[in-house]
């Protein structure tokens, strides 16, 4: 399930009951890399086509309204803060940065006693997708000044508790 504790709570109230207890921990990843990750997830066609397509405010969406990056970061990206901090009633007893996933992933195979092996690559950058655009080597190559500034507004209990940046 991709969802809030809130959302957990909600459907699930023994579960979160039961995890409450557990030891958790929650990856983040830098809110620019992850926006552009997101855009062309959402864009691949068969996300695309069982996807329900919303603006924030509730507004349906069409394939057009996602030709202006900056629209899509400012009114239909849903960002990471949905499930971490908007969220009253998440609950994490430690953080990792998505970019340091194969150092934290030894860090918690040596917390748990487990012996360690290597990570599979199993998400793949694709690019077909809806548009017909190219996936950029470099996330920073589809921002201007206002995308940047859209992401550093929406996102910046983010940038400074992790330290990230443009």
């Amino acid at each position: 399930m991709h969802g809030s504790y809130t959302e957990l709570l909600d459907r699930e109230p023994e579960m979160f009951e039961t995890i409450k207890d557990y030891y958790k921990f929650a990856f983040i990843r830098n809110p620019f890399s992850h926006a552009v990750s997101m855009y062309f997830h959402i864009l691949l066609p068969y996300r695309y086509k069982k996807k329900s397509h919303k603006y924030l405010n509730g507004a349906i969406a069409k394939l057009d309204d996602y030709k202006d990056f900056n629209n899509y970061l400012k009114n239909i990206y849903i960002t990471q803060n949905r499930y971490t901090f908007d969220d009253p009633h998440f609950c994490v007893d430690e953080w990792f940065k998505f970019e340091e996933l194969d150092k934290a992933w030894l860090y918690l195979c040596n917390k748990f006693n487990y012996i360690p092996t290597v990570l599979p690559v199993i998400n793949k950058t694709i690019n077909e997708n809806m548009l017909g655009l190219e996936y950029p080597s470099d996330y920073k190559t589809m921002y201007d000044q206002k995308g940047i500034d859209i992401i550093t507004e929406r996102c910046g209990n983010i940038l400074e508790k992790f330290g990230y940046n443009f």
